[in-house]
């Protein structure tokens, strides 16, 4: 998990700089920290009560309907238009 955190983390800096001009470069990293900042304060409160209230299999279905629902959307938005 560390290394997958740790290489998302430099893939997603990667592209939001190259995605905005140089003078919005810092704009854009502050709020990726923000972001990231936030998720991780709220993340292990939300992890315990979903711990606690339905168990381990939560974590692998929760995971499961994430990443159905980015592949969905990456099929159906992430191609150029013709």
């Amino acid at each position: 998990m560390v290394v997958g955190g740790c290489l998302l983390n430099i893939v997603t800096t990667s592209v939001m700089t190259k995605a905005v001009s140089m003078r919005d470069t810092g704009t854009v990293l502050g709020l990726n920290m923000a972001a990231n900042s936030l998720i991780r304060t709220v993340s292990p409160t939300l992890g315990g009560i979903m711990f606690k209230a339905y168990g381990w299999p939560v974590f692998g279905a929760s995971g499961f309907v994430v990443n159905v629902t980015m592949a969905l959307f990456l099929f159906v938005f992430g191609r150029d238009k013709m």
